[in-house]
């Protein structure tokens, strides 16, 4: 039966924004199971409050990206990439639909017994990564680091009781985008490589958005240096100074990511500072998305009425003719790193003439 309040809400506004522990009660009403709703941020997500069919209630979270999975729980997600891994992305990007708020709960001890968990996060509240792998359950919670960073990157709440703690955990994982394995010690959450591509790639796209002036919308980066997210240091110049020079950067960044194999984007991605070097004598499906960014950016800045403008500097001078240098033999190496800088190393068939050039 739906709650008095939900009713109350319906007679107010339809649809209307609900934060994630609200919503997983909504959830849960509606489909007489346990739910759990997750999202890499925290954010509060659109219900139709006005009708107890759960599809109808469903629909405007549906258009902003949820997805669900009805099993013995119910899992909503939004899967995808929290901003604190966005890297350099960041700066093409708008601010999404988080929103600060939402307080930690602490799971009580009791909610485990006999292999079965039961809690429910009130309004508001939400429960980390790193609280559900030090529960007690039948065998040791491992998560892999990539889900525990801070406690709102990717806040969960839950409503249920009695839940079988295989039922609970692969939820979990499903919700966060990891995959769940049971092995003879331990339970274990790891990075899965599909998801995080798939959805670095949708992360990739909005960029594009925002370096063409659409929504989210942004500014592209200046040439020159700039700070390290993390406060790691400095970034060589990149070459990604316009808008057409961003948006050719981030065309190939999005083909990088989408020729690495699975053991290559969990490397790159499921761990802090890393970065992996890509042969492109080896990876040959890159060498025509190389290609197509050279040719780019050599070319002049604007033409008009006959006129060209061209604005030089040691960059964008290293480009002339540059397709016309690279030994074919061995072209060279991408560089991509954890918060997606991109950087080519081509060789030149003066071997002592080899030439860097940072991406994003």
């Amino acid at each position: 039966m739906v709650s008095t309040g939900f009713i109350l809400a319906s007679l107010l506004s339809a649809p209307v924004k609900l934060d994630i522990a609200s919503f997983a009660k909504a959830v849960s009403e509606r489909t007489k199971t346990p739910a759990l709703i997750c999202s890499p941020d925290w954010v509060q997500v659109q219900g139709d409050v006005s009708d107890t069919v759960l599809d109808t209630f469903l629909e405007p979270s549906r258009r902003e990206g949820f997805s669900y999975l009805r099993s013995d729980v119910a899992v909503g997600s939004m899967n995808g990439i929290p901003k604190s891994k966005w890297g350099v992305l960041s700066s093409y990007l708008g601010s999404g639909a988080t929103s600060s708020g939402g307080k930690q709960m602490l799971i009580p001890g009791s909610a485990c017994k006999d292999s079965k968990v039961s809690f429910e996060t009130k309004a508001n509240e939400f429960v980390s990564v790193q609280a559900i792998s030090e529960l007690k359950l039948s065998k040791p919670i491992l998560v892999d680091a990539y889900f525990i960073n801070s406690a709102q990157t990717f806040p969960i709440a839950f409503v249920g009781k009695d839940v079988a703690e295989t039922d609970f955990l692969r939820a979990v994982a499903k919700g966060i985008g990891g995959q769940f394995r049971n092995t003879p010690k331990t339970f274990n959450i790891v990075f899965d490589p599909m998801v995080f591509r798939r959805e670095s790639i949708k992360l990739v796209g909005k960029a594009e958005e925002g370096a063409g002036g659409g929504k989210p919308g942004s500014q592209p980066r200046t040439n020159g240096q700039e700070f390290l997210s993390g406060g790691g240091g400095y970034y060589a110049p990149t070459l990604a100074t316009n808008k057409e020079s961003s948006k050719a950067a981030l065309t190939l960044l999005k083909a990088v990511i989408s020729q690495m194999p699975d053991n290559l984007v969990e490397q790159t991605f499921g761990y802090s500072n890393t970065t992996t070097r890509l042969s492109l004598s080896v990876f040959k499906n890159l060498q025509a998305s190389v290609v197509a960014y050279i040719q780019s950016q050599d070319k002049p800045t604007s033409t008009t009425a006959g006129a060209t403008v061209q604005r030089e500097n040691r960059a964008t001078a290293a480009m002339r003719g540059l397709l016309n240098r690279v030994d074919p033999r061995n072209p060279g190496t991408v560089v991509i790193t954890t918060d997606f800088r991109l950087s080519l190393e081509l060789n030149t068939s003066n071997s002592a003439n080899a030439v860097n050039l940072q991406v994003l």
